[in-house]
C-alpha cells in the first residue's frame, strides 16, 4: 500500500474521531432514586390525582434508573431513561413502576421538563401504562449534572409523580481527553510511516 495514502487515511480517521465526539459529550449515568425529605418533596412516589396535592399510593419508590446526560441547548439533558423503581416500605410493598423511556431537559430560561413512559405492576394501579408529563411551568422542577427534581402527572390515568434522584458519575469528559486521543493516533501513524521508510 502507498505510504502517503496510509498517512492520509490515518489522519482522516483521527480528524473524524475528534469531530464525531465534539458535538455532544453525552455519557451513560446512573439515576439513583431517593427517599427522604427535600424542599417541597417528601420522597419519590406516585400519588392520586394528576395535579399537585394527591395522596401517595406507591410511597416511597427507590431504585436506580439509567440514562444519558449531556449539555444541550443551554441546559442539562437526560435521555434514554429507563429502569425500575420499587415501593419498598409502603402499603403496596414490592409494587413496581417501570420506566421504559424518558427524556428531560432544563433549558435555563425554562424549568426542567420532559416525560417518563411508565408501566405499573402491583397494587391498586396494577397494569396502568401511560406517560408522566413534567411541565416547564413547575417552579419546583430542576435538572443539574448531579440532581434532578420533578413533579408531573398523567391526566389520562389521573395519577401524578414526585421524583427526586441523584445523578452519577459526572459524565462530561474534558475536551483535552479527545485531543490526547487524537494526538496518539497521529503519533501512531507517524511511527508507522517512519518504520516504512527505514
Amino acid at each position: 500500500m502507498n505510504v502517503q495514502s496510509t498517512i492520509r487515511k490515518g489522519l482522516f480517521a483521527c480528524i473524524m474521531t475528534v469531530v464525531a465526539a465534539a458535538p455532544s459529550w453525552a455519557a451513560p449515568v446512573n439515576i439513583t432514586v431517593q427517599s427522604g425529605n427535600f424542599p417541597g418533596f417528601i420522597a419519590t412516589f406516585v400519588h392520586n390525582n394528576s395535579t399537585a396535592g394527591g395522596s401517595p399510593i406507591y410511597n416511597p419508590l427507590v431504585g436506580t434508573l439509567m440514562g444519558d446526560l449531556d449539555y444541550w441547548s443551554g441546559g442539562w439533558r437526560l435521555s434514554n431513561i429507563m429502569g425500575v423503581m420499587t415501593d419498598n416500605r409502603g402499603s403496596y410493598l414490592g409494587s413496581t413502576v417501570t420506566i421504559s423511556n424518558g427524556w428531560l431537559h432544563d433549558g435555563g430560561s425554562e424549568y426542567a421538563h420532559g416525560y417518563f413512559d411508565y408501566t405499573i405492576s402491583g397494587g391498586p394501579k396494577d397494569g396502568y401504562t401511560g406517560t408522566f408529563n413534567f411541565l416547564n411551568t413547575q417552579s419546583a422542577n430542576f435538572l443539574t449534572e448531579t440532581t434532578v427534581q420533578l413533579w408531573g402527572g398523567d391526566v389520562s390515568n389521573s395519577i401524578g409523580m414526585d421524583f427526586r434522584a441523584n445523578i452519577s458519575p459526572k459524565p462530561v469528559p474534558e475536551p483535552s481527553t479527545m485531543i490526547l486521543f487524537g494526538s496518539g493516533l497521529v503519533g501512531l501513524v507517524g511511527w508507522r510511516y517512519r518504520k516504512a521508510q527505514a
